[in-house]
């Protein structure tokens, strides 16, 4: 297993042949079961090595109440959806089918084409041990599992999941309810990046969260909107049992999808790239790449998702914008040119840009958006719009990266330096606000159903005490300064 940049752990798959009894042990430090007899594979309990200090995940789900039963619900899901339904067996047959030429052509084979043949469902010995047909072990494993009395725990009914509205407003706060009954305990979890863990936070059912009236069974919960696409799930637990909705969470979810329409021609523009960038901004790596920006020329959020960047004409869709990715009114994206997009999902380009002269080009498939052809670009030599997104290309030497690219006045100056910061982030005891804006700023911090949880003065540096915070997301907003929008940072226990 590994542990990724949200915490999580996966698995990481390795040696199938060992799966459904092919590798007949339990581990040597239960040496009474080290070789497992198919009796054993069939009957193997659900909270085997919950107490061995040689399986330290397996100890800390079985000693967590909640993440046993969240455990026992996935494998609840896992039973009825495959092995009690019998779609193993139609799958077993279609793999069987697939490769039976194969398999009679092999010379080197471990075992008899007839015993390959029979493999679903006869048994084969193999030295001083037996490998189960594949539906003689799971036929009784799973008559075992429904009849253990984890399996036999009433859990919870979530029905009627829902939100107040189906295509919410960007920063707009929506409400979620679902029906519950049997429950103690319910959880919405949610996120707004599917490269994010999922947040949960407590749903109610006392008349006071958009939930109807108290003790109604309806529970509910508010979270901000903050990107064109936000995944959520409902779990509930009671002192035995649990259950998601949907039940394969957090593998599927439910969707949130705001109403945004992509941008028309003119909406959208390519505003500054770099193409030999060896001093000047670096990307997540610390690494000095090519960039391209964009600017949001309207006074609304575009969704940009699904948009083609390409440095060739004859390939206009070279490089997909992944999804869930929005452009603030007047705002920029800006997009590394690096060739580092390995998966599809991150901003970066599976081009370089030439300093010796290409072309770049925007489009959504039908349309080209606006493209541009250059000539030699000398080294941190950018080549930008001003005014911004109407003007023509011009040479800088200061570039301007993911911000205005020409500054007129005071007013200008003063808007086109103003950010607001928030690091570390995640944190954990302590949050350091800056803000290059030379004022002092009323500012809000607001948990992730809207709250206010603390105000403060702001100017240009604050720190603040987040030990007493829960963890979760939460937001900055400077309340008289709507150009600075909502700043999420991430308190981490």
């Amino acid at each position: 297993m590994y542990k990724d940049n949200t915490n999580h752990y996966n698995t990481t798959i390795w040696d199938l042949n060992m799966c459904f009894g092919g590798f007949p042990y339990l581990g040597v430090s239960n040496s009474s079961l080290a070789q497992l007899s198919i009796t054993n594979m069939q009957q193997m309990a659900i909270n085997i090595h919950a107490t061995d200090v040689y399986w330290p995940m397996i100890n800390i789900i079985n000693s967590n109440a909640q993440y046993k039963k969240m455990l026992v619900a996935h494998m609840r899901t896992l039973v009825n959806d495959f092995f009690a339904t019998g779609t193993y067996i139609t799958k077993a047959n279609q793999f069987q089918a697939l490769i039976d030429t194969s398999v009679q052509s092999d010379n080197f084979k471990f075992y008899t084409y007839p015993q390959f043949q029979n493999g679903l469902t006869s048994n084969v010995s193999v030295g001083s041990y037996s490998v189960p047909g594949i539906s003689n072990l799971m036929g009784a494993r799973l008559s075992y599992l429904q009849g253990t009395a984890d399996f036999n725990y009433a859990t919870p009914t979530i029905t009627a999941v829902s939100a107040n509205t189906n295509s919410p407003a960007i920063n707009s706060t929506v409400s979620i309810t679902a029906n519950v009954v049997n429950t103690n305990t319910v959880y919405l979890g949610y996120r707004t990046n599917n490269h994010q863990k999922f947040t949960r936070v407590l749903m109610y059912d006392d008349g006071a969260h958009n939930d109807g009236a108290a003790a109604d069974n309806i529970y509910g919960a508010s979270i901000i909107v903050t990107t064109a696409e936000t995944e959520y799930y409902i779990f509930a637990e009671n002192a035995t049992a649990g259950i998601f909705s949907p039940e394969r969470a957090e593998h599927e979810f439910h969707l949130l999808n705001t109403n945004l329409a992509q941008p028309n021609v003119g909406d959208l523009v390519i505003n500054e790239f770099l193409a030999a960038n060896n001093f000047g901004q670096t990307d997540e790596n610390g690494k000095h790449e090519d960039w391209i920006e964009l600017h949001n020329t309207t006074n609304n959020v575009l969704n940009v998702s699904g948009l083609y960047l390409s440095d060739d004409y004859t390939n206009p869709t070279k490089y997909t914008i992944p999804n869930n990715i929005i452009i603030q009114p007047n705002g920029f994206l800006t997009i590394w040119a690096d060739e580092d997009n390995m998966n599809g999902e991150a901003l970066h380009c599976n081009f370089k840009l030439l300093n010796s002269g290409e072309q770049i080009m925007l489009s959504n498939g039908t349309a080209v958006l606006d493209s541009v052809s250059f000539g030699f670009q000398g080294a941190d030599i950018s080549i930008a719009r001003c005014p911004d997104g109407t003007g023509s290309f011009e040479a800088s030497s200061t570039p301007s990266y993911n911000m205005s690219n020409c500054a007129v006045g005071v007013n200008e100056i003063n808007m086109e330096l103003a950010s607001l910061l928030a690091f570390p982030n995640p944190a954990n005891e302590e949050l350091t606000i800056t803000c290059s804006a030379n004022a002092v700023l009323p500012m809000e911090v607001l948990n992730i159903v809207g709250e206010v949880v603390l105000k403060e003065e702001l100017h240009q540096t604050l720190k603040i005490n987040t030990s007493t915070f829960s963890q979760g997301i939460y937001f900055l907003r400077v309340t008289n300064e709507p150009r600075f929008g909502l700043v999420k940072f991430v308190v981490a226990k």
